[in-house]
């Protein structure tokens, strides 16, 4: 089956900051499980998403997590030093 990846999902503002203003939503666990399963295959079908790309996108989103705080660890540095 297909994992919704990030039980977060935050609604990005313009300037690409998150908005808490704004209504995110509910989690996607607390939703009625047809309504879970119709939305699964809605992704699966519909948009072509498999197991395998949800997969990736998942690994994708912890690499690029891991840069960014590589990049903000040096960024740091060079502020202390």
């Amino acid at each position: 089956g297909l994992a919704v990846v990030g039980e977060e999902q935050m609604v990005m503002g313009k300037e690409g900051e998150v908005d808490e203003a704004l209504y995110q939503g509910p989690e996607y666990t607390e939703l009625a499980e047809d309504l879970q399963e119709s939305i699964t295959a809605y992704v699966q079908n519909e948009c072509g998403v498999t197991s395998d790309v949800a997969a990736f996108i998942a690994m994708y989103a912890d690499y690029k997590e891991q840069v960014e705080y590589v990049a903000w660890l040096k960024s740091v540095k060079s502020m202390v030093s």
